[in-house]
């Protein structure tokens, strides 16, 4: 064995080390996980502790390697998208969108319609859309969003008048101002609900089995509401309101024939709430409760934990906890749910050892043909 070979077996021992070291020592996350963490159809995402948004999974846009299923711990082949992000939203469908940390924001994914651009082409490639927000939300065809200065934008489909324009028509693609003084916005499928800074709850658009038609504008539904969360995965009028005294009720959105919007609250599921998240809250102790999610028997010791988000689809789930790690459910039932670390230096680690393998397959192809030649 010749002192090349013992040097390159030195290299990758030490580089395997240390690339273990980092996917298993976990960071810090911010407790925002409503904001941090976020799952799309088969493609999930994750903000770092230094602001940088890496995703995983399998996608149709083709924007990320597949690691979905076949791979036993996919986040391992995460991939750098943006840097200095904020916040990151998905409608669950077919596009993701994220603000960054000077209020632009980008989206990527399949409907033009959503990213300002006409026609139907995939995004493969992150596009900034506008600037000067602080949240945004999405139905599976439209977008609203809440600028700095409080008003509210919204673009996309309008079929049902999710838009709130007043009229039901076909995309629309510039940004529509339709209302000023917002503090909270939420999509579904093909509704809008809005908060203002009176905590007054506005809907527009829906079209479902408790309503007669759909709202073309905006209707104000209840007041006394901070936020709103989906209590059905696939809409239909229920929701989840965080109420400004700390109390989560469930609500029912309904209206008539004569365009009239009505809400229906239910008794309290939980009490003494801090902030809604996606599956979920988190109470004023810091403690996550889930609300009205299925959670896999692997993942539920984990909840139990004092835990930030729990996020799930069809395939796999993600749990982030206060002590920051990333919990990401592995493909095949028989392996262990092992905790990630979200340190931005692995997927270079790995990249690094990709590039040297490679060159070494091509040493070593070289130094045989000179010795067959000899």
């Amino acid at each position: 064995m010749n002192r090349f070979c013992l040097i390159e077996k030195a290299f990758i021992a030490m580089w395997l080390c240390l690339y273990i070291l980092l996917t298993l020592l976990p960071v810090a996350i911010e407790p925002a996980a409503n904001k941090a963490v976020a799952i799309g159809t088969g493609s999930y995402y994750a903000i770092t502790p230094q602001g940088t948004l890496v995703g995983w999974g399998s996608t149709t846009q083709k924007f990320m390697p597949y690691s979905s299923g076949l791979i036993p711990y996919p986040y391992l082949l995460r991939r750098t998208i943006l840097r200095n992000v904020d916040s990151i939203y998905t409608n669950r469908y077919n596009t993701v969108m994220a603000i960054d940390q000077d209020g632009v924001l980008w989206g990527w994914g399949r409907y033009g319609s959503l990213l300002l651009a006409e026609g139907t082409g995939m995004f493969n490639r992150p596009v900034k859309i506008m600037e000067k927000v602080t949240s945004v939300a999405m139905g599976k065809d439209h977008v609203a969003a809440i600028r700095t200065d409080g008003t509210l934008w919204v673009w996309g489909g309008n079929w049902d008048g999710q838009l709130g324009l007043g009229f039901a028509d076909s995309n629309t693609h510039e940004p529509q101002k339709i209302m000023e003084d917002i503090i909270f916005v939420y999509g579904d499928y093909n509704r809008t609900l809005a908060v203002d800074k009176d905590n007054k709850l506005y809907t527009w658009g829906g079209y479902s089995e408790l309503e007669h038609a759909p709202l073309y504008s905006p209707a104000c539904v209840a007041s006394g509401i901070a936020s709103i969360l989906s209590g059905d995965r696939n809409g239909a009028g229920s929701y989840l309101a965080l109420t400004t005294e700390g109390d989560v009720l469930p609500i029912n959105i309904y209206s008539d024939k004569e365009e009239n919007a009505y809400s229906r609250l239910g008794s309290p599921v939980a009490s003494n709430i801090q902030t809604l998240t996606e599956g979920g809250c988190i109470t004023n102790d810091g403690v996550y409760v889930p609300l009205g999610v299925f959670v896999d028997e692997r993942m539920e010791q984990l909840i139990q934990k004092v835990s930030v988000a729990y996020l799930d689809d069809e395939h796999h789930s993600l749990v982030v906890t206060t002590d920051g790690k990333l919990y990401a459910e592995p493909g095949p039932k028989w392996l262990p749910v092992l905790p990630h670390s979200m340190n931005t230096l692995s997927p270079v680690l790995r990249n690094s050892m990709v590039v040297f393998l490679l060159l070494d397959l091509l040493y070593r192809a070289k130094r045989k043909s000179a010795h067959a030649t000899a």
